[in-house]
């Protein structure tokens, strides 16, 4: 009887002792420069346009949705700062104006500077030749040591007509 209950003690202090958080150890993995730094791959693709204007004076709203496949499109980021895209994917359009959907292969071949914002999850492209003006805040809506998402909403005016833009993509890292 004394023997089982020493036993007993003895395999519940072991397994006391043997427990440990795991969690105590691991960093948080932060949206950062260092962290973002690598090549990424493009594996999911989709944008909603929304216009709103007007024809001969009568209102008018056309949606367009847009998806893609076909991917052949790598991200690559540096810790310093820089950014390069390039490869193609096929995009298929379809609109409520009606008519066969549009596919079309988009070619990209972008290099630039990019900002991370933690605080915000932001990131923000800066194509070469042009200014923090002239780019997007994206949100990121995803990221860890293997995914990266992120979101562009917009609204803007373009010959006159409002535009609402929402656009998503997704990476995987290499």
């Amino acid at each position: 009887m004394k023997f089982s209950k020493i036993l007993f003690l003895l395999v519940l202090t072991l397994s006391v002792i043997s427990c440990k958080n795991n969690d105590d150890d691991t960093a948080a993995f932060n949206l950062s420069n260092a962290n973002v730094a690598g090549t990424h791959d493009l594996t999911y693709y989709t944008s909603n346009v929304t216009t709103t204007g007007s024809i001969g004076g009568q209102p008018i709203t056309v949606t367009t949705n847009t998806t893609a496949d076909t991917y052949q499109v790598e991200l690559t980021f540096t810790e310093s700062g820089a950014y390069t895209i390039i490869g193609e994917f096929r995009t298929t359009t379809t609109s409520t104006l009606g008519g066969q959907p549009q596919v079309e292969i988009l070619t990209l071949d972008e290099s630039g500077t990019y900002q991370v914002n933690e605080a915000a999850n932001t990131l923000v492209f800066i194509a070469s030749g042009s200014s923090l003006s002239d780019s997007d805040v994206n949100s990121v809506t995803l990221f860890n040591e293997t995914e990266l998402r992120i979101m562009f909403e917009g609204t803007y005016v373009e010959d006159g007509d409002e535009v609402i833009e929402m656009t998503e993509l997704r990476f995987v890292r290499q």
